[in-house]
């Protein structure tokens, strides 16, 4: 009988889960189980867990990037962005139409930036 602690986080497999069925992927999770194992004797139980709940954040992140935008006629259609081209279109139209708020902006965006980068 396998110790119950040898085994993934639950919430970490249940996101690893949400996100192979939003990704379309049914063998994600038994793949990373496996590699769970693997690493879990190669590295250690507390190293294993730490690298499989970065891997449900990437998957979660991976999943919500997918998400469909309002108005899509097809939900979870693969290698769909969150950002449209008629966004961007629009969003260069903006600053065509307001320059000054535009260069503004551009401005504020650069001083944050050198202080950060000062800091």
């Amino acid at each position: 009988m396998t110790d119950p602690r040898s085994k993934p986080p639950a919430w970490s497999r249940a996101c690893i889960a949400w996100a192979a069925r939003r990704l379309g992927t049914p063998d994600l999770p038994v793949d990373a189980e496996d590699l769970f194992v693997q690493r879990s004797e190669r590295d250690g139980l507390r190293r294993a867990r730490w690298w499989y709940r970065r891997q449900a954040r990437a998957a979660l992140r991976r999943a919500l990037l997918l998400w469909p935008s309002r108005g899509s006629s097809r939900p979870g259609k693969h290698g769909r962005s969150p950002i449209s081209w008629l966004d961007v279109k629009l969003g260069v139209r903006m600053l065509a139409k307001h320059p000054g708020l535009s260069l503004a902006g551009g401005a504020a965006l650069a001083v944050t930036i050198a202080f950060g980068a000062g800091l």
